[in-house]
C-alpha cells in the first residue's frame, strides 16, 4: 500500500466522515484535558498542540478503518472460486 493509495482511502467516504466524528469527540476531549485550566482562565492556548489534539485521533481513525475494510474485503471468498 502507497502513501498516495492510503491517503486516498483515508480521506473518502464513510472512512472519512467517521474519522472526523472520532477526531471531533476525542480532540474536544483532549484539548480540554491538556488545555482547559488556559481556555478557562484566559491564558494563551498552544495552537500546535490544539491541531495535534484533533490530527492525532484522525489519522488513527482513519488508518484503522482502510485497514479494518482491507482485511475484511481480503477475507471474503472470491465469487468466482467459490463456485
Amino acid at each position: 500500500m502507497t502513501f498516495q493509495s492510503l491517503f486516498s482511502a483515508m480521506t473518502r467516504g464513510p472512512v472519512l466522515r467517521t474519522a472526523l466524528s472520532v477526531s471531533l469527540l476525542v480532540g474536544t476531549c483532549l484539548n480540554l484535558i491538556n488545555q482547559g485550566a488556559a481556555v478557562w482562565h484566559g491564558a494563551a492556548i498552544d495552537w500546535l498542540r490544539l491541531g495535534l489534539n484533533y490530527l492525532v485521533p484522525f489519522c488513527v481513525s482513519a488508518f484503522s478503518g482502510v485497514r479494518a475494510a482491507r482485511t475484511m474485503a481480503s477475507d471474503i471468498p472470491d465469487r468466482e472460486t467459490t463456485s
